[in-house]
């Protein structure tokens, strides 16, 4: 699990390098402690409210989960041609494989853009379906 001061480091990545227009920092930001993400909240958010209304899990499995529940939504994206909207997938899918700890398939997602990333979401629904049998066998 990515500890506070690692995804404050990110989000200085992926703002300057990666997303300027700031698309992908909210897979980010809402994984921080309330004092870490206190900065990116508005000044009326307190810490009881960020952490039962707007705080999400670090926790891989449930990081995992997300990923496969937003897959049929970025194929569709891809498949209907929505450039940004598929950029934009796949910039979820880049911080989200950060967060579980596979810089190198991060790293990754953005070699090949062909197709609006559909050939990258095949190889992210793969890895994921290869994800859930090793989780089984746990």
């Amino acid at each position: 699990m990515k500890t506070d001061d690692q995804i404050l480091e990110r989000i200085a990545y992926v703002e300057k390098k990666v997303d300027p227009i700031g698309f992908a920092t909210s897979d980010l930001i809402f994984r921080l402690g309330y004092k870490a993400g206190k900065q990116f909240l508005k000044s009326d958010v307190t810490e009881k409210e960020y952490n039962t209304k707007l705080k999400w899990s670090k926790n891989k499995n449930d990081i995992i989960k997300e990923m496969k529940e937003y897959l049929s939504f970025a194929f569709q994206k891809a498949t209907d041609e929505r450039g940004i909207s598929a950029n934009r997938s796949l910039l979820h899918y880049q911080n989200w494989f950060w967060l579980i700890g596979d810089q190198d398939f991060a790293d990754s997602i953005f070699k090949d853009f062909s197709n609006y990333g559909l050939e990258k979401l095949k190889e992210i629904e793969k890895k994921l379906k290869t994800m859930k049998e090793k989780d089984n066998e746990s």
